[in-house]
Order: C-alpha cells, then structure tokens, then sequence
C-alpha cells in the first residue's frame, strides 16, 4: 500500500481540519494509507518552525504527495512540495 502525505494551506484557513479530513477520507476511499498532517503529534514548543521539522520527517517517510488546491499560496506547502521533487517522492494534484 502506498503512503500519501496531504500537503496544503493551513495558515489563515478556515476550517482547515475539516477540509484535511475530507482529502484524507478521500485518499483512503482510493486505497492509501495516508499521512495527515492536521493528526500528526506534536510533542515540542508549538513554533512554526517545530511544526514543519516534524511534518518534513512525516513527508520524507511517505510514497506520495497530495497537493491540497491553494497550495502554491501556502510558503510551508511550497516547501514540502519542493522536498518531494529533490527525494524523488511522486506528486499528486487535486483539490480538497
């Protein structure tokens, strides 16, 4: 089974956890066994910085990317995005 890690907008989102839920039922629906990030455990100081350490850790684990639409607008998005082309982690597009 593939591993998919979603990528996406969080920062100044609304209702972001439900839209992360909804693509992960979705990957899952499609056979995936998936990476959310919303549902990572964060056991640090709560810094953006801490956040996106542990969430590359999760990303460079997994087979696949989910690009979440609004993506390109999300810097932390972009960056995960970016990791995935240099360790050769295969890409997804879609929507949420």
């Amino acid at each position: 089974m593939k591993i998919v890690y979603i990528s996406g907008p969080i920062k100044g989102v609304d209702d972001y956890r439900k839209i992360f839920f909804r693509v992960e039922e979705h990957l899952t629906d499609q056979g995936f066994e998936v990476v959310n990030p919303v549902t990572i455990p964060h056991d640090h100081e709560e810094t953006y910085e801490a956040y996106m350490k542990e969430d590359l850790k999760a990303l460079l684990e997994c087979d696949v990317i989910y690009m979440m639409w609004g993506w390109k607008e999300s810097v932390g998005a972009q960056f995960e995005h970016k990791t995935a082309q240099m360790c050769g982690i295969k890409i997804m597009y879609g929507g949420n």
